[in-house]
């Protein structure tokens, strides 16, 4: 049974969370509205029970939802009901980034959720679909080996894991590489040249992932390819969240190094318009890199881009 939360005040409850409570309870066998204190407001609109009193007459067209209140963590709401999912809604980049931070403070209170969340999206995914996860700096060393070996004695089978531990930790970085039964891939502990020098040198990971927003454009990411090439270390090229241009040369420069072997360019594809005329295709998991001079940027679409100076 796959069982999801959706957490929130919800003072009131808005046509907008109807409408992601309607998706969700689409997409799992039963989802719990988690009617929580929200302390960023001092004086609420409605109390708790008039909430849950407006929410429960809302949600009565929907059968497999219902609506509880609780006060505590919310790790410990989704191990009371046996939940894997946690299903929030994100207006614009302001709401994405809180949520960010909130999703790794949930995964340093519990850790072990993450096996039984890696397990439901691998029961739904299949077996045929490759999992790369990323920690975000959530677990210390110890217990990184502890969930990853876990993740793969139930046969989650995880290609990668990235950065396990916190960034400056490279003892730990160290440890985990060493001990556990995942490969790891360093992101946040590589800004320069430098820090992915100290990280092949010392074995703290077995992979590394470039980034050209991160550690100053081309010549430094050539400048941690080459010291890769030496070491031997494959590399992962990735990206922020950017748009097409600056994501066309973390193409072109994955295509002229075969010590990039994993490609992680999704920028694009999360931009709802694309004004960028010429250049590399993206298309969902596809990249079509263009045959004309340079990266192939021709131009922008006009009328779509304000210059600041007009």
């Amino acid at each position: 049974m796959k069982i999801a939360i959706y957490p929130g005040s919800f003072d009131p409850i808005t046509l907008g969370h109807l409408d992601i409570l309607s998706r969700a309870a689409r997409c799992f066998d039963k989802v719990y509205m988690c009617v929580m204190v929200n302390c960023e407001k001092k004086q609420p609109m409605f109390t708790q029970e008039k909430r849950l009193e407006l929410i429960r007459k809302s949600i009565a067209h929907i059968p497999n939802a219902e609506v509880e209140l609780f006060s505590g963590l919310l790790a410990d709401y989704a191990r009371l009901k046996g939940a894997h999912i946690i299903v929030k809604g994100v207006r614009n980049m302001t709401d994405y980034d809180a949520e960010l931070q909130m999703a790794r403070i949930n995964q340093g209170i519990d850790p072990e959720l993450d096996v039984a969340r890696l397990a439901a999206v691998r029961e739904a995914v299949g077996k045929d679909v490759k999992l790369r996860i990323d920690a975000n700096q959530a677990w210390n060393a110890k217990q990184a080996v502890r969930i990853l070996d876990q993740m793969q004695e139930k046969g989650l089978d995880i290609e990668f894991v990235e950065q396990p531990v916190p960034a400056a930790d490279l003892e730990g970085m160290q440890y985990v590489t060493r001990h556990a039964s995942v490969p790891v891939l360093a992101d946040e502990s590589v800004f320069s040249p430098a820090d992915a020098l100290r990280i092949m040198q010392t074995g703290a990971a077995d992979f590394v992932n470039i980034k050209l927003m991160k550690c100053g454009g081309i010549t430094n990411a050539l400048r941690i390819a080459s010291a890769a090439e030496v070491y031997g270390v494959e590399c992962m090229i990735g990206c922020m969240l950017e748009a097409k241009i600056s994501v066309n040369a973390a193409v072109e420069l994955a295509c002229a190094k075969k010590i990039i072997t994993k490609v992680d360019l999704d920028g694009p594809v999360l931009c709802s318009e694309d004004h960028i005329l010429g250049g590399a295709v993206f298309d969902e998991k596809n990249i079509t890199v263009s045959d004309a001079p340079g990266m192939g940027i021709q131009g922008f679409v006009p009328g779509k881009v304000t210059y600041l100076d007009d």
